[in-house]
């Protein structure tokens, strides 16, 4: 996959074009039509090609060139319809989505528009649009397979009744008067229709099992069976499908085939939980044309998460294991009766992933000698989990990760072998990234950038945690300034911090606001805290690189805290942390707001920000902010944090996560001892700091 450089304004609607083989006239008929009659603004494109001709390549080629196409997908083998849709549809953020077969065409100029305002003014229950026509009965399109079958085993299926001129059929008992159910199988035509993307996340659609026959009426039955509805609009002012059936397939042993698989799934039994595979996945996807390799492959539950971002992202996949019988392993039981290297090649080929992955099966350690230093992007560690064999396994792959590349494993929790060889080999060098996954430190390399940093540090009935944690440690000025921004009103709080800033060298400011009492007491209007919080970053930012904010409960344990943001904020335009994720739900009224202020962002089911106990902002993004003036920064319903990284993310700042920082909503904060890397807490004290110190002794002492 290939990309071009976005658009700055974030459109409405992809526009999906499925090229195949040497038909140089249907592309550029189809992706001229909408070149032409397309506003530019409101959509991205991409193409799939499948085993095109040289002269269709190169037409799409120089079009991306041109940056008249925003992602090209090729594959020199003709994947079929629905594999190359899936890896189409993989990183779509769009409202819409709206399909063409190359076959397919805009003729007149309001097309695009129309289908925006359908699908903006329908009910959220109707999801799909396009020219609907009907089969009237299954063996129309069944070719005599189970249809039936295939949809009450599809994951997508809800419990209605599927489609049968039987009583009961689509929940019909007398249909039209007849004593019968309703055997009609409606489908939007596959080569024209336009879709809520939300409802292709939930679908997860296209179905694996299907390939190229009749994905249609089996997308407008997922689509029934949740309690969703498609519209037939006709073809408006698109000429649909003008051309005969092309290419391998157009028969009864691809419909064969494709509803038969439904009856093997991949054999995928291991140990890998959601919030892991989100991470994998995360890290996965920010490698493009790059090496991944993993170490300890079983049945492939962990690999199978990453290998459609994988093939987009054109990057070659190492599975490395010895797939070995171990008796003494209660968990490798099943190797005694199942041969599980062939378990995981089927899982492979079930997924559509065969010639995704090389397969090197040997000891893990031993073939990192197959890799050249500072060659691989990922390496994921979940191979023999004994102490010396972890040892050896980061002994020899430490050295093959790129620099700022990525070395991950699985199961810190759960195995002693695991923790003890990572503290052996990486100490205070790793950290737990979720579940039980655990990823090494970056280490910063070269001097310091050639900056000036500061941390700004808000006051407001808080002077006894400003002592506690701040007060009487001159090693935290030495490098980098602290302005304390003084929020209490009481004049003789006023005079306490003033002279606390006086003894310990701090630069001391007071913001002039009215009365108030803590945010937590006037929860429904936040405008005054916003702004002391964003008044204060931005006047800081005039006269520094970087901006830390730091809260009072936060506690710094090494003073070369800062150096971490240095290295991250110099010279970009960023936002540093801890990210936090909400569900998009629960914050909707800011984004709302933002809409009518003329702001727009693709907002997914969860959406990030930065905790708000320690966060860095560089000068660039502090002046974009400034710029900006969003409401002047009140918002009701949010605390600064979600307020500042919600501006951030609508104007383009980018997001990055810190590894020797951490903060933490309170409840939430891991356990001590899985923090040892930090520098710098949040929340946290000198007094429960110490106290957890004395309890990890005594603990010691007692084992």
């Amino acid at each position: 996959m290939s990309e071009s450089t976005p658009s700055l304004i974030h459109p409405r609607v992809t526009i999906c074009v499925l090229t195949y083989g040497n038909y140089p006239a249907l592309a550029g008929q189809s992706i001229g039509s909408i070149l032409h009659f397309c506003d530019r603004h409101l959509y991205r494109l991409i193409v799939g090609a499948n085993a095109v001709g040289d002269t269709t390549r190169t037409y799409l080629e120089n079009l991306q060139e041109l940056g008249k196409i925003d992602r090209l997908y090729f594959s020199d083998a003709n994947l079929n319809k629905c594999p190359m849709m899936r890896r189409m549809f993989e990183e779509i953020d769009t409202d819409y989505i709206w399909w063409f077969d190359d076959d397919s065409f805009i003729e007149e100029a309001s097309a695009l528009c129309l289908r925006l305002d359908w699908a903006d003014t329908a009910l959220a229950d109707e999801v799909l649009w396009g020219h609907v026509f009907f089969f009237g009965h299954e063996r129309d399109f069944s070719y005599g397979t189970d249809v039936v079958g295939f949809v009450k085993n599809a994951y997508w299926y809800g419990g209605m009744k599927p489609p049968s001129w039987a009583p009961g059929g689509k929940g019909e008992f007398d249909f039209e008067g007849k004593g019968c159910g309703d055997g009609r199988w409606f489908f939007v035509t596959g080569g024209n229709w336009w879709v809520r993307t939300h409802a292709i996340r939930q679908l997860d659609w296209p179905d694996r099992n299907l390939i190229k026959r009749n994905d249609d009426v089996f997308l407008c039955e997922a689509i029934r069976q949740q309690g969703w509805t498609f519209k037939d609009i006709g073809p408006a002012g698109v000429a649909i499908n003008t051309q005969p059936r092309r290419g391998e397939g157009e028969n009864i042993a691809t419909m064969e085939l494709q509803m038969s698989r439904h009856q093997e799934q991949p054999d995928l039994g291991g140990w890998f939980f959601p919030e892991e595979a989100a991470v994998y996945k995360r890290l996965a996807s920010r490698v493009k044309r790059g090496i991944i390799v993993e170490l300890g492959v079983w049945k492939g539950k962990s690999i199978s998460e990453i290998l459609d971002i994988c093939w987009a992202n054109k990057n070659e996949v190492v599975a490395v294991d010895l797939w070995p019988l171990d008796p003494n392993d209660e968990y490798f039981a099943e190797a005694h009766h199942k041969d599980i290297y062939q378990v995981f090649v089927r899982n492979l080929e079930l997924l559509g992933h065969r010639d995704t992955v090389r397969i090197i099966r040997e000891d893990t350690a031993h073939a990192a000698s197959y890799f050249e230093d500072n060659s691989v992007d990922l390496v994921f560690v979940d191979a023999d989990h004994s102490h010396e064999a972890v040892r050896r396994d980061l002994l020899a792959w430490i050295p093959k990760i790129r620099k700022n590349g990525v070395l991950l494993g699985h199961d810190y929790i759960w195995k002693e072998g695991v923790r003890t060889a990572l503290e052996e080999v990486l100490p205070h060098k790793f950290k737990l990234v979720g579940g039980s996954l655990w990823q090494m430190l970056p280490s910063w390399e070269g001097p310091l950038p050639g900056s000036r940093g500061c941390v700004f540090l808000p006051t407001f009935q808080d002077t006894e945690l400003l002592i506690e944690n701040y007060a009487g440690r001159p090693e935290l000025t030495r490098e980098i300034d602290l302005h304390v921004y003084d929020d209490n009103f009481n004049p003789d709080e006023q005079g306490r911090v003033k002279e606390l800033c006086k003894e310990n060298g701090w630069f001391y400011h007071h913001y002039e606001r009215a009365p108030h009492g803590e945010w937590t007491d006037d929860y429904h209007d936040l405008q005054g805290f916003n702004r002391f919080i964003w008044d204060g970053l931005i006047a800081l930012g005039e006269h520094y690189d970087f901006v830390i904010k730091m809260d009072t409960d936060a506690y710094i344990l090494e003073p070369d805290f800062y150096q971490e943001f240095a290295h991250i904020l110099t010279g970009k335009t960023a936002l540093a942390g801890t990210p936090e994720y909400r569900p998009t739900q629960d914050v909707m009224g800011f984004w709302s707001l933002a809409e009518s202020y003329g702001y727009s962002y693709p907002l997914g089911d969860w959406i990030p920000h930065m905790q708000g106990g320690i966060y860095g902002l560089s000068k660039g993004a502090l002046i974009m902010l400034k710029e900006m003036e969003f409401m002047q920064g009140r918002h009701a319903y949010f605390v600064e944090d979600g307020y500042i990284s919600y501006c951030c993310l609508l104007i383009g700042i980018e997001f990055v996560e810190v590894n020797y920082s951490g903060s933490w909503w309170h409840p939430y904060r891991p356990q001590l001892e899985h923090l040892c890397h930090l520098k710098a807490i949040h929340p946290l004290s000198k007094s429960s700091l110490e106290e957890w110190k004395r309890l990890a002794v005594v603990e010691k002492k007692s084992q």
